[in-house]
Order: C-alpha cells, then structure tokens, then sequence
C-alpha cells in the first residue's frame, strides 16, 4: 500500500528546485504575456511562451502535490517551447536544447535523496 501524503516526505534540494521553477515560470509567463515580442519573433509565438510558462506552474504544483503527471506534463511543456524556439525565425536549436537539459535536472532531483526520494513517492 502506497504512502499517504502526510507520510511522505521531500528532501529540501527538491523543496528549493520546486520553489525556483514555481518562481521562474511565474516570473516568465508575466514577462512573456506584458512585453512586447521582440524582432524575429512572432507575436503568437512570444504569448505561447508565456501561456506554457503558466502552464508549466499546474505541472510544477501537481509535482508538489506528488503527482507523477506533473513531471510528464513539465517535460511536454519543455519540449514545446523548445519547438517553438526551433521553429521560430529568431529561435536556435540551443533553446530547444536547454529545454532539454531543464527536463534532465528536474528528473535528476526527483530521483536523489534515498528514502525521501521524490519519484519513488510520486503517485
């Protein structure tokens, strides 16, 4: 039988990187929707980023709230704004492997920490 939520427990490198998404994206996704987009971008494109930078705060809170999904949702999200970026007429194929990177830590913290492992713990 799985744990219950109360019994669960994350180590504080996830609690700090969990918290540092939720600020980024939040950051990001105010940041995308109020500028205006800059040459070489779309302006579809440039307000995509920024409803995928709010989209990524439902993963990152689901993740909070130890639900697996949140990752798979994250690394979705990632990969599309790194598509957008490589596609795009300003984008490189750097963004799209930075999104990538980003995916790669984010599952890298999940899986550190012995027994207060987060991914092992996510439902």
């Amino acid at each position: 039988m799985g744990k219950t939520v109360s019994d669960k427990k994350r180590h504080g490198c996830l609690l700090a990187y969990l918290i540092f998404l939720l600020i980024a994206n939040a950051t990001g996704g105010l940041l995308f929707l109020t500028t205006e987009h800059p040459f070489g971008f779309t302006s579809w494109s440039w307000k995509a980023f920024g409803v995928l930078h709010l989209i990524q705060l439902i993963s990152i809170s689901a993740v909070f709230r130890w639900k697996k999904w949140g990752f798979w949702f994250f690394a979705i999200c990632a990969c599309t704004y790194g598509s957008i970026h490589l596609f795009s007429k300003a984008g490189t194929s750097f963004n799209f492997v930075i999104g990538l990177i980003g995916i790669s830590i984010f599952f890298g913290v999940l899986h550190i920490g012995g027994e207060k492992k987060g991914w092992s713990q996510l439902d």
